[in-house]
């Protein structure tokens, strides 16, 4: 994975309670848009993109986006 240059998961089942130190790539900047938890369950959904470039991001439309 270490050769792309923007690598893009869905389905991450990520939460807000999940820290940066443990989703995060060497080398990568993280663009997260988490899942609310309901419930004592993991979140169905999410995604995270990796990028080795920063991103100009100005408005994501999902309420627990986290931007590292």
């Amino acid at each position: 994975m270490q050769c792309c240059d923007i690598l893009c998961c869905y389905e991450t089942r990520f939460s807000k309670d999940d820290a940066e130190v443990d989703t995060s790539m060497k080398g990568f900047y993280q663009y997260r848009q988490d899942t609310e938890v309901k419930g004592n369950m993991r979140p169905a959904h999410g995604l995270v993109e990796y990028s080795k470039l920063r991103q100009c991001v100005t408005n994501v439309p999902y309420r627990y986006t986290r931007i590292y």
